[in-house]
């Protein structure tokens, strides 16, 4: 499964973003996302909570502890069968 750094990258590289952007969002240094992605530091949780909900994804999903990167509006819809 991939580690917190390359599911980081690859969400803000699908986003066509650059590191400066996401730092932007974050209110971090280029150099603290950077750092996240290449696994030298983790963020908080306050960090990671702001992750999970401007990439609508699971923290779970960031973390590597699931496969998919369902969106978290669909835990909240009705599955019919």
């Amino acid at each position: 499964m991939a580690l917190f750094g390359e599911i980081l990258a690859e969400l803000r590289q699908e986003r066509k973003m650059t590191q400066k952007e996401l730092a932007k969002v974050l209110y971090v240094t280029v150099g603290t996302i950077s750092n996240y992605e290449t696994g030298v530091h983790l963020p908080d949780i306050e960090k990671l909570t702001a992750l999970a909900d401007y990439f609508n994804v699971t923290a779970d999903y960031l973390l590597g502890r699931c496969k998919f990167d369902f969106s978290l509006d669909m835990f909240e819809e009705v599955l019919l069968m």
